[in-house]
């Protein structure tokens, strides 16, 4: 129940659960502290990024591996299943990822033109998230996600879809509008 924090890059499998669960996700810019940050505003009890970084706002607003080891026991326990088969019970897609260099100083120019020029590109859009770079969500339920790095001269270009081709093919041509 209540609202579950993640990053922007998050997997399209967090919605999946978090939805069937009942609750809400609510996506924030990368980095634990936004995660924490986010939790605060929105009263939510849990949050967390791809890295493993998991955050219990019931106890604290830190990451906090042992306590998300132990909650992952307690889940076992109540569930009466080894964890292999709560793991088999969730989807797993294909995500590719490529970095494009790009100095610190052009970042801002090359993604202002990335968001101009993504409609032409990539055709089916059905959602736009602008919290931390450029993430386009497509009709087919695959995503992509374009953001300059926080802390090297790289725009990170991140796909996900259904099946590999398409998560290639969204990665391939993000490449060439960035270049």
């Amino acid at each position: 129940g209540g609202k579950i924090v993640t990053t922007i890059d998050a997997s399209k499998v967090v919605d999946e659960q978090v939805i069937e669960a009942g609750s809400e996700v609510v996506r924030t810019k990368v980095g634990d502290v936004s995660v924490a940050q986010e939790m605060e505003s929105q009263e939510a009890n849990f949050g967390g990024e791809p890295s493993g970084t998991w955050i219990c706002g019931d106890v604290h607003l830190c990451p906090d591996g042992p306590l998300a080891g132990i909650r992952i026991l307690e889940m076992i326990d109540d569930s009466g299943k080894t964890l292999s088969e709560l793991v088999d019970g969730v989807s797993s897609y294909p995500v590719r990822r490529a970095k494009i260099d790009c100095p610190n100083k052009e970042k801002e120019k090359v993604m202002q033109s990335v968001e101009e020029q993504a409609p032409q590109v990539f055709g089916d859009i059905v959602e736009k998230l602008t919290l931390d770079g450029l993430r386009l969500e497509f009709e087919d339920g695959a995503w992509l996600l374009v953001r300059p790095s926080g802390t090297e001269p790289y725009i990170r270009v991140t796909a996900e879809a259904d099946d590999e081709d398409r998560a290639k093919s969204l990665v391939g041509e993000a490449k060439q509008l960035l270049q």
